[in-house]
């Protein structure tokens, strides 16, 4: 479950904070509010392809941070060959982890990582 959700010069996007309650959330809004962006936003925390044209003009980077809340025994489902089993060592916290992608305005962005 997500807890919050940070966005910071993504497309049209200076700063956005959200935290969604829990259950089922919906984001509704007038066109050009920014709900494509905070689709982005996530795909980007997935995985999906940067594209440093998504920078907000004059930013140097975006940056995409979420906080998600883990499941209880969430670490003990996982298969060993499962890549997410490797990142429970560098886990803060077995019940909450945060997860950051930065796009640069220019050059390459990696894929998503731990802050």
């Amino acid at each position: 479950m997500i807890r919050t959700l940070e966005v910071r010069d993504l497309v049209v996007i200076e700063r956005a904070e959200v935290a969604p309650p829990a259950g089922l959330t919906a984001i509704t809004g007038e066109t050009g509010a920014g709900k494509t962006v905070l689709a982005q936003a996530l795909g980007l925390l997935a995985g999906a392809p940067a594209d440093a044209g998504a920078v907000r003009p004059g930013a140097r980077h975006a940056l995409v941070q979420a906080t998600l809340a883990l499941p209880e025994g969430f670490w003990e489902r996982l298969d060993e060959d499962d890549p997410a089993a490797a990142l429970r060592d560098l886990a803060e916290d077995e019940a909450e982890v945060v997860i950051a992608r930065r796009v640069p305005a220019e050059g390459r962005a990696g894929p998503p990582g731990r802050r």
